[in-house]
């Protein structure tokens, strides 16, 4: 009976030396939820490779002598269903050098984006993008619209004056100015593409902008082009012939009045856009007041006001750009009925202004912002001159002036001022001033100019980032 008593006893301690006794997890990050891992003993063999579990943002593994337990600290996390440290915190975006790494929900990388311009931290993590002059927050959002592209094999026309036009909205500025935004995350101008409206346009990607045809925001006659015509300079005709508008340029005199009236009418005076609030084109130049029965000769509108923006990438410009001001109408005998009123031509509006700012720029194309040219003079009854011509690649000539009487003045071209118009009984009106081309990049980076620009690129200015 001893004998049994003794055998029970020793079958009961050794049962109770093999039960697993669950340990309590180790200390934890503050706000971390602990997982409980399941460590051995110590001396008690483990599986060597398993996973033990997570405690706070350390996970835990059996070593290979299936003994020791390795700790291992987790940067973004310890996560208990995958068995693993996390490799980046889930659903977060953060700056790894240059580049804005994107975490999935999994705690694995699920993206890396090169960013030219470098990474920002500030805010949520994104890649750096240019501050454009004139419109400083259009880029602060990426685009709804992931591309746009005006096809190469057809005219492709864009009014600035339909809203739905302005995909990225229309941004107000002073003196109730307007800019409509063409928004997408990349353009191509592939076909040659007319932009017309009262609003100044600004073509806007987030990476890449290309392009390979034309872009036309040009003046037509006394109608200006978008954006362009905000402001008049030139004195209109009257007797003396109309004074043609400033820019780049001083704008053309308009001819004297002949023997009744020998002064002229001054040309506009130079205008520089970056010290304006606003950004808009090219001005027009003066009309003579309007009158419901006789005629009364009108000013050339000014070139339009465009603006080509990548975000964050290139600007490549191989395609033409014609911002060209308009040619001034005629003048003449200014009444219907018997009699002479002879009236001066009016004077050639100013050439548009065209910006391009990017992380790059490259230009290889053509660039024409030419004034356009005054209006011609007749001094016969019921008699008008001929206008002058509208500016597009070459030089605008003023209008032809009919009974020995005078010609308008040829428009501003490349680094040749506009003329005056020749004096008479119905003088020439004054040529209008060459616009301006300007390039915005970020500090260091030089823009690249292989193409022809007429008038010349403007100094390089610079663009911060954020």
């Amino acid at each position: 009976m001893k004998n049994l008593m003794m055998f029970a006893a020793l079958i009961a301690a050794g049962c109770a030396a093999q039960t697993t006794t669950q340990q309590t997890p180790g200390d934890t990050d503050a706000g971390v939820d602990p997982v409980d891992s399941a460590d051995p003993q110590p001396g008690e063999p483990c599986e060597p490779g398993a996973f033990l579990g997570c405690s706070g943002n350390i996970a835990k593994r059996c070593a290979a002598d299936g003994v020791t337990v390795i700790e291992e600290p987790c940067d973004s996390g310890c996560n208990a269903g995958t068995e693993r440290c996390n490799e980046c915190a889930p659903n977060a975006a953060t700056c790894e050098g240059d580049a804005v790494q994107t975490c999935g929900a999994d705690g694995l990388v699920a993206s890396t984006e090169s960013c030219a311009l470098g990474c920002s931290s500030d805010g949520s993590a994104h890649c750096a993008h240019i501050v454009p002059q004139f419109l400083p927050t259009v880029c602060d959002a990426p685009a709804t619209v992931p591309s746009l592209v005006f096809p190469a094999g057809q005219q492709n026309t864009l009014d600035t004056d339909v809203n739905a036009s302005c995909t990225g909205g229309i941004v107000p500025q002073l003196s109730g100015l307007t800019v409509c935004v063409v928004r997408a995350g990349t353009i191509s101008v592939d076909g040659p593409l007319r932009i017309i409206g009262s609003r100044a346009v600004a073509v806007v990607a987030d990476d890449g902008l290309d392009v390979d045809n034309i872009i036309d925001v040009a003046a037509r006659g006394s109608l200006s082009g978008p954006g362009g015509g905000q402001r008049t300079t030139g004195v209109p005709p009257g007797k003396a012939g109309g004074g043609g508008a400033g820019a780049k340029q001083v704008g053309g005199n308009g001819g004297s009045g002949g023997e009744f009236d020998n002064g002229s009418n001054s040309g506009g005076a130079v205008h520089d856009p970056l010290i304006s609030p606003t950004f808009d084109g090219g001005a027009k130049a003066g009309s003579a007041p309007a009158n419901a029965v006789n005629y009364r000769p009108r000013g050339g509108g000014g070139g339009g006001a465009l603006m080509l923006v990548s975000c964050t990438g290139r600007v490549r410009m191989a395609g033409t750009i014609e911002a060209g001001g308009g040619g001034g109408q005629a003048g003449g005998d200014g009444i219907t009925t018997a009699g002479i009123s002879l009236l001066g031509g009016a004077g050639g509006g100013a050439g548009g202004y065209a910006v391009l700012q990017g992380a790059t720029v490259t230009v290889s194309g053509l660039l024409f912002a030419g004034g356009g040219g005054g209006g011609g003079g007749c001094s016969g009854n019921s008699c008008k001159g001929a206008n002058g011509e509208d500016s597009i690649r070459a030089r605008a000539r003023g209008g032809a002036g009919v009974a020995s009487t005078g010609v308008g003045g040829a428009g501003g071209f490349g680094a040749t001022a506009p003329n005056g118009g020749a004096a008479g009984g119905s003088p020439g009106g004054g040529g209008g001033s060459v616009g301006r081309f300007q390039i915005f990049t970020p500090a260091g980076v030089t823009p690249v100019i292989a193409g022809t620009a007429q008038p010349a690129f403007e100094p390089n200015q610079t663009v911060t980032t954020r």
